[in-house]
């Protein structure tokens, strides 16, 4: 529990990452082994928000699949779980590929 805590939601009180941990199912086995056939980032506007704290997920990995998808990046300082602990400006970002999209 405590990596759980520490990584995955390193940003949120204590607390609140408790109940995460206690709520948070394991990830199917064939998550890692599931293929995907046509990339929908290929044919479409993206969207990325970056999370310089995030321990799961390499930041520099994350900035390289937000270039590789030519999409419209945000960086937040926030860790993996950044819809809870910045619900702001991820929802910022969400409002504004609505709004992108909606002139198209």
């Amino acid at each position: 529990m405590d990596g759980w805590i520490n990584d995955v939601a390193n940003d949120l009180p204590e607390h609140e990452a408790r109940i995460l941990h206690a709520l948070q199912p394991p990830l199917p086995a064939g998550t890692f082994a599931d293929t995907v056939t046509a990339a929908a980032w290929r044919g479409r506007p993206s969207w990325y928000v970056v999370s310089t704290g995030d321990r799961v997920v390499n930041v520099d990995l994350e900035r390289h699949f937000a270039a590789r998808m030519e999409a419209t990046t945000i960086e937040v300082a926030a860790g993996h779980l950044s819809p809870l602990s910045q619900p702001d400006a991820v929802a910022r970002v969400i409002l504004e590929a609505v709004a992108a999209i909606s002139l198209v």
